[in-house]
């Protein structure tokens, strides 16, 4: 994109800003931007987030899952406020029910017919990297945990850590939501940090299954396996926040290391340990993927 400069009065120069770019961000006269210089280039940035967005659905008859899914995803795509049709009373109760777990969303309106939701909280790029960061210990305590009541045989508590799940949602939504109504502070990696939650969202569910369909332990051979799983998740949140390209590789000969190991086992395990074999099998690869997510990122 190119722009003529302008020569105004005796010593100001001017060129106008896209208007495509200034309508995303509702740029009006007055308002502030940052300009940056870098040798030859000049960085025009705002603080804005990208215009605030209005919606409205309609849930009559819908099942509770669908209405879950359309919740979640008009929260995560950032719109802040949204009209919810419905014509069943539990219907409301769903939604109310939903935004429970969506950092900021309220219901501020009920009529016998519809719900108005609306963003109540006040985001930004600092709070992004805080909760990035928390979602990332949510997911690590959660394999940690894990591996504690398997050692100690405690099944009964084993099984409860799936409910951590929710909360590592919780927190993959709302980082999603502030992506996509700012951007990263690092804009060119927006996308990638997108992906990393999604994928951060993957590990919570696997570990949740796993935890969920263990009704009577596995045998103590397999203890091992799922410690090195979990040396691989913390590996990998300690690379993230300290790029060591050694631990990139040892990552790498970890994931193949437990492939190779779960080969072996898959043929005198029980079923139940034959899905909890596949699990790891599948966190350890979930764990390697989103690295190389983060790999990109270091470039």
């Amino acid at each position: 994109m190119r722009r003529k400069i302008i020569k105004q009065g005796a010593s100001t120069l001017t060129v106008s800003l896209p208007a495509s770019w200034a309508k995303k961000f509702s740029l009006n006269s007055g308002d502030e931007i940052n300009l940056e210089e870098d040798n030859k280039k000049l960085i025009i940035s705002t603080q804005k987030e990208f215009k605030s967005k209005k919606s409205e659905i309609n849930i009559s008859s819908w099942s509770r899952s669908l209405v879950f899914v359309s919740i979640t995803n008009v929260y995560i795509r950032g719109d802040d406020e949204v009209i919810v049709k419905y014509k069943e009373p539990k219907e409301a109760d769903w939604v109310m029910h939903m935004t429970e777990s969506l950092i900021g969303y309220e219901a501020v309106e009920q009529t016998k017919n519809h719900l108005l939701i609306r963003d109540l909280s006040g985001n930004n790029e600092v709070e992004f990297d805080m909760i990035e960061r928390r979602l990332f210990r949510l997911v690590l305590f959660m394999a940690k945990d894990g591996l504690d009541c398997l050692k100690k045989k405690d099944i009964t508590q084993l099984k409860e850590l799936w409910i951590r799940d929710r909360e590592v949602n919780k927190f993959c939504a709302y980082c999603l939501r502030i992506l996509n109504k700012k951007g990263h502070k690092d804009f060119e990696k927006t996308q990638h940090h997108y992906n990393v939650i999604q994928f951060l969202e993957l590990l919570g569910d696997e570990y949740s299954r796993l935890y969920k369909n263990t009704e009577k332990g596995v045998r103590k051979e397999l203890i091992p396996l799922f410690e090195q799983i979990v040396k691989m998740n913390e590996d990998f949140y300690n690379l993230f926040y300290n790029y060591d390209p050694n631990l990139a590789m040892k990552i790498l000969d970890q994931k193949n290391d437990i492939r190779d190991q779960t080969k072996k086992v898959y043929k005198n395990v029980t079923s139940e340990e034959l899905q909890f074999t596949y699990r790891m099998r599948k966190i350890a690869e979930l764990i390697a993927d989103i690295m190389k997510i983060m790999l990109v990122m270091m470039c």
